[in-house]
């Protein structure tokens, strides 16, 4: 069985509003990932179409300011969610 929650990286964390998010994907699936602010908004969202393999998204939240965000990873069958510290 695939292990999602150790094919996903946020790095570097804490930051000062830029981060990557890597994921490697040893199983063929959908992957839906979202970014989310303290209020639950999604402020970005993508889904990966039977997808496999490395996946790297650098992020910019510099301009929606510090705080704690959240990012999910979700397949069929697994879910991820990391908290992401922008300070």
């Amino acid at each position: 069985m695939f292990d999602l929650e150790n094919s996903v990286a946020i790095f570097p964390n804490p930051n000062l509003g830029e981060f990557n998010m890597t994921l490697n994907a040893a199983v063929s699936s959908d992957y839906m990932i979202e970014l989310r602010n303290m209020l639950g908004q999604v402020i970005y969202s993508q889904t990966l179409t039977n997808f496999s393999g490395k996946y790297i998204k650098k992020f910019d939240v510099q301009k929606l300011g510090g705080g704690i965000y959240f990012m999910s990873i979700r397949s069929k069958e697994n879910q991820v969610m990391r908290k992401v510290v922008v300070n």
